[in-house]
Protein backbone atom coordinates (compact mmCIF):
# COMPACT_ATOMS: atom_id res chain seq x y z
CA UNK A 1 0.00 0.00 0.00
CA UNK A 2 1.16 3.70 -1.05
CA UNK A 3 0.44 6.72 1.11
CA UNK A 4 0.67 9.92 -0.87
CA UNK A 5 1.39 12.45 1.98
CA UNK A 6 1.12 15.67 -0.97
CA UNK A 7 -0.62 18.63 -0.96
CA UNK A 8 -4.47 18.86 -0.48
CA UNK A 9 -6.35 16.80 -3.23
CA UNK A 10 -8.30 18.44 -6.19
CA UNK A 11 -11.93 18.10 -6.72
CA UNK A 12 -12.99 15.00 -4.26
CA UNK A 13 -13.46 11.53 -6.23
CA UNK A 14 -11.20 12.72 -8.71
CA UNK A 15 -8.37 9.99 -8.46
CA UNK A 16 -11.73 7.59 -7.68
CA UNK A 17 -12.55 7.00 -11.47
CA UNK A 18 -8.98 6.81 -12.28
CA UNK A 19 -8.14 3.88 -9.46
CA UNK A 20 -11.39 2.20 -10.35
CA UNK A 21 -10.32 2.13 -13.88
CA UNK A 22 -7.11 1.27 -12.86
CA UNK A 23 -8.34 -1.94 -10.50
CA UNK A 24 -10.93 -3.13 -13.36
CA UNK A 25 -8.06 -3.09 -16.00
CA UNK A 26 -6.12 -5.23 -13.55
CA UNK A 27 -9.07 -7.88 -13.31
CA UNK A 28 -9.24 -7.59 -16.41
CA UNK A 29 -5.74 -8.47 -17.58
CA UNK A 30 -6.05 -11.63 -14.63
CA UNK A 31 -8.63 -12.58 -16.71
CA UNK A 32 -6.65 -12.70 -20.32
CA UNK A 33 -3.71 -14.22 -18.95
CA UNK A 34 -5.15 -17.60 -18.03
CA UNK A 35 -6.11 -18.04 -21.72
CA UNK A 36 -3.23 -16.93 -22.94
CA UNK A 37 -1.01 -19.14 -21.17
CA UNK A 38 -3.52 -21.64 -22.25
CA UNK A 39 -2.61 -20.88 -25.95
CA UNK A 40 1.27 -21.16 -25.57
CA UNK A 41 0.93 -24.18 -23.95
CA UNK A 42 -1.02 -25.02 -26.69
CA UNK A 43 1.32 -23.60 -29.49
CA UNK A 44 4.31 -24.89 -27.98
CA UNK A 45 2.92 -29.03 -28.51
CA UNK A 46 1.89 -27.83 -31.59
CA UNK A 47 5.13 -26.55 -32.75
CA UNK A 48 7.12 -29.39 -30.79
CA UNK A 49 5.63 -32.54 -32.26
CA UNK A 50 8.47 -34.52 -31.70
CA UNK A 51 8.73 -33.59 -27.30
CA UNK A 52 5.91 -35.71 -25.64
CA UNK A 53 4.50 -33.59 -22.94
CA UNK A 54 6.14 -30.63 -24.81
CA UNK A 55 5.22 -27.33 -22.65
CA UNK A 56 6.70 -23.98 -21.41
CA UNK A 57 8.67 -24.23 -18.08
CA UNK A 58 7.05 -22.47 -14.91
CA UNK A 59 10.24 -19.97 -14.96
CA UNK A 60 9.74 -19.56 -19.03
CA UNK A 61 5.81 -18.78 -17.72
CA UNK A 62 6.93 -16.20 -14.89
CA UNK A 63 9.25 -14.61 -17.65
CA UNK A 64 7.20 -13.91 -20.40
CA UNK A 65 4.19 -13.03 -17.94
CA UNK A 66 6.55 -10.54 -16.18
CA UNK A 67 7.65 -8.78 -19.17
CA UNK A 68 4.44 -8.22 -20.98
CA UNK A 69 3.32 -6.65 -17.49
CA UNK A 70 6.50 -4.42 -17.56
CA UNK A 71 5.84 -3.42 -20.71
CA UNK A 72 2.03 -2.65 -19.99
CA UNK A 73 2.61 -0.65 -17.03
CA UNK A 74 5.72 1.11 -18.40
CA UNK A 75 3.44 2.19 -21.28
CA UNK A 76 0.34 3.05 -18.65
CA UNK A 77 3.46 5.05 -16.41
CA UNK A 78 4.79 6.65 -19.91
CA UNK A 79 1.38 7.75 -20.68
CA UNK A 80 0.40 9.42 -17.16
CA UNK A 81 3.52 11.12 -16.61
CA UNK A 82 4.09 8.84 -13.69
CA UNK A 83 7.27 7.64 -15.42
CA UNK A 84 9.25 10.90 -14.99
CA UNK A 85 7.98 11.90 -11.61
CA UNK A 86 8.99 8.26 -10.69
CA UNK A 87 12.97 8.31 -12.14
CA UNK A 88 12.93 12.22 -10.70
CA UNK A 89 11.89 10.79 -7.27
CA UNK A 90 14.25 8.01 -7.24
CA UNK A 91 16.88 10.45 -8.36
CA UNK A 92 16.20 12.77 -5.63
CA UNK A 93 16.20 10.18 -3.55
CA UNK A 94 18.77 7.68 -4.26
CA UNK A 95 18.26 5.90 -0.79
CA UNK A 96 14.72 4.07 -2.14
CA UNK A 97 16.55 2.07 -4.64
CA UNK A 98 17.87 -0.29 -1.72
CA UNK A 99 14.04 -0.75 -1.13
CA UNK A 100 12.73 -1.07 -4.30
CA UNK A 101 15.47 -3.98 -5.10
CA UNK A 102 14.69 -5.92 -1.94
CA UNK A 103 10.85 -5.69 -2.71
CA UNK A 104 11.52 -7.02 -6.74
CA UNK A 105 13.76 -9.63 -4.85
CA UNK A 106 10.87 -10.65 -2.44
CA UNK A 107 8.80 -10.67 -5.68
CA UNK A 108 10.59 -12.43 -7.75
CA UNK A 109 11.44 -15.05 -5.02
CA UNK A 110 7.46 -15.03 -3.84
CA UNK A 111 5.89 -16.14 -7.20
CA UNK A 112 7.46 -18.96 -6.98
CA UNK A 113 5.51 -20.16 -4.21
CA UNK A 114 2.04 -19.12 -5.78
Amino acid sequence: VVFNFGGKAGKAGADSTYGLALIAFSLFMDMVTGGLQDKVKKSTKELNPSVKSAKPTMHESMLWTNVSGCLIAGALALATGHLTEGIAFCTRHPEVLSAVFIYSLASAVGQNFV
